[in-house]
């Protein structure tokens, strides 16, 4: 499909999130924050290489982002997120093979969500990304928990 920006918000949807969305290949936004989804984020959420921003904020997603290696920006506050930062955050296979590389490259800006919201996630940031985490600074990429 060639819509290119796609916002369903607010819009009551729910169930898994549909295989529709997989056709989208030339997406770079989709939000589809404030409705009932619920289910795990399918693998070809991952695989959608023109998707910059996505915002699955306020739904009933599980602990599992996908593997959404050319995000910029990531919200998925006000779900029932528990666990670990995803790994994805802080790898990249763009090369062929997975290699770490900077957190300011990857996501710029990290916001937490308050203790307000639902998600609960938990854990340090890896060791190998915690003195690269100290110098993040304004770039536009965000991380929103």
């Amino acid at each position: 499909m060639l819509l290119k920006s796609v916002d369903l918000s607010e819009n009551s949807l729910s169930g898994n999130l549909a295989d529709t969305f997989q056709q989208l290949s030339l997406c770079y936004y989709l939000n589809l924050g404030s409705n009932v989804l619920e289910g795990e984020v399918p693998k070809w959420v991952g695989e959608m290489r023109s998707l910059e921003s996505l915002d699955l904020s306020m739904n009933n997603l599980p602990d599992s982002t996908g593997n959404c290696i050319n995000l910029m920006a990531l919200d998925v506050s006000g779900n029932s997120l528990t666990g670990k930062l995803p790994v994805w955050i802080f790898d990249d296979d763009s090369t062929g093979g997975v290699k770490k590389i900077q957190v300011e490259k990857k996501l710029k800006k990290a916001e937490f969500a308050s203790k307000q919201q639902k998600s609960q996630v938990k854990g340090n940031i890896p060791k190998s990304a915690a003195p690269k985490a100290a110098k993040m600074g304004g770039g536009g990429r965000r991380l929103i928990l």
